[in-house]
């Protein structure tokens, strides 16, 4: 098993066995947790020749609100 940074690790491992995709499993921190601690998504990501999904928690409630406004004048 590989130890490292996951920004570095995973890629390597990814790019080692010819993967066409991660799945990687995120919290999707945010606030001064997100900026002390970081978001390992985005970390990999930059450092990914593949793509990517990354799946949120069963509980994860998004900050954005998904209602438009444009639909209640209607």
């Amino acid at each position: 098993m590989a130890k490292g940074l996951p920004e570095e690790v995973i890629p390597d491992l990814a790019a080692h066995l010819g993967a066409g995709v991660v799945v990687l499993g995120t919290i999707g921190r945010t606030g001064l947790s997100a900026a002390f601690l970081g978001n390992t998504a985005e970390q990999v990501i930059d450092h990914l020749r593949c793509d990517l999904l990354a799946l949120k928690p069963d509980d994860f409630k998004s900050p954005i609100d998904l209602d438009d406004e444009e639909d209640e004048e209607d």
